[in-house]
């Protein structure tokens, strides 16, 4: 028993350290069956993204960045001190790559969430539901695969001068992800986009020699392939990001009130459809307010930002009507509440996204005299 123990723990390392074979995987994935393996993964691949969070720098040492890892979480949550020894064996084994490199996220599962579909150049639509095949080869230029871990990739096969694809023309894709779930997107350049819940990203197969554009709708966080000689573009709402290679969160919802642009690494210019225009730094985020066209920029944390992409909702100090938004779009349910000035009520969350919405809702009550009542797919507030 102790051995089969060894075993799967070594299967989830290799996995968080993307050095699983075929055969590995599919065991892994059988194993996951069982549901007391599926909650020590869970446990796990947590600490895991605990870890992603920790900022440190390449002159870091790894004692001084276990000693910020260990005060991280021992004040997130006690039952997690049965997880440091785990934590202390991910350091050992990954080292300096666990901290340099913000390639593992929640989005690198085993199975492909559904209902994510893909729209091709020609209007065919595509439902995502199959792992490990081709979707689409165009005069063997691109080929569009979906892998085993749920990641939709692109690779140029052969280089062409632009005009020799489809007679110029430039074939667009969109990416549809909905309620309660996210999805990695890799481009042909070799950028990566990862899309929260109930958004669409439009974006060419191949891009052209001089220009990579791409349009967001929703949420996305997004790792640059850096081309000085064909800047990168995202186009939302009233509203033009200009890059040339960087890794930056865009949330950019049609029912939400506010573009909000966070800056992890590198350098962005952002403006508006008003005129205005702001360079954003490390740190740094905008908050464009649609209705009054005014702009905001402050220096923040960004593990709140980036939480949903690291498998976290943690909203601080928010009105309710912004937590139920998250919410109601990862959980897919409604909310009513019995009298309008509750929506502004403020609450702290730090939780697991894939933690039941009943656990979420007990852990909200807890905090405050509100009552959260799940009726079915509705969420009722009240006092």
């Amino acid at each position: 028993m102790e051995n089969l123990k060894k075993d799967f723990d070594r299967l989830i390392m290799d996995y968080l350290s993307n050095n699983l074979t075929d055969d590995e995987r599919i065991i892994l994935k059988e194993s996951l069956k069982d549901e007391s393996n599926k909650k020590a993964f869970r446990e796990k691949v947590q600490v895991y993204w605990t870890l992603q969070n920790v900022p440190v720098w390449k002159q870091l040492d790894d004692a001084a960045a276990w000693g910020s890892i260990q005060k991280r979480l021992y004040r997130r949550n006690r039952y997690i001190k049965l997880l440091l020894g785990y934590a202390a064996l991910v350091v050992l084994a990954l080292g300096s790559v666990l901290f340099f490199r913000y390639n593992s996220t929640v989005d690198d599962r085993l199975e492909i969430p559904a209902g994510v579909t893909l729209t091709l150049g020609d209007g065919k639509t595509v439902s995502l539901d199959e792992m490990g095949r081709q979707l689409y080869s165009a005069d063997s230029i691109l080929n569009i695969e979906l892998k085993e871990e749920g990641k939709l990739v692109y690779t140029i096969l052969k280089e062409k001068n632009s005009g020799e694809v489809d007679g110029g023309k430039v074939r667009y894709n969109t990416l549809t992800v909905p309620r309660g779930c996210n999805f990695l997107l890799q481009l042909s350049d070799g950028s990566k986009v990862w899309l929260n819940a109930e958004s669409t990203l439009k974006y060419p197969e191949r891009f052209e020699a001089t220009n990579r554009a791409v349009e967001l709708m929703g949420e996305g966080y997004f790792e640059v392939a850096k081309d000085s000689t064909a800047p990168f573009s995202v186009v939302t709402f009233g509203s033009k990001i200009t890059v040339l290679g960087t890794s930056f969160n865009l949330k950019s919802y049609d029912n939400e009130p506010e573009i909000v642009t966070t800056l992890v690494t590198g350098c962005i210019r952002q403006s508006y459809e008003n005129g205005d225009t702001v360079v954003l730094t490390p740190n740094i985020q905008a908050v464009y307010t649609k209705k009054n066209c005014s702009l905001l920029t402050q220096q923040i944390n960004t593990v709140e930002a980036l939480g949903w992409k690291n498998g976290r909702f943690i909203m601080k100090n928010r009105p309710l009507r912004e937590i139920f938004l998250e919410l109601a779009r990862w959980y897919d349910v409604e909310v009513e509440y019995e009298s309008s000035e509750l929506q502004d009520v403020c609450y702290y969350l730090n939780t697991d996204r894939y933690e039941n919405i009943q656990t979420v809702l007990d852990k909200l009550e807890k905090t405050n005299s509100l009552r959260f009542v799940l009726k079915g797919n509705k969420v009722v507030i009240s006092k």
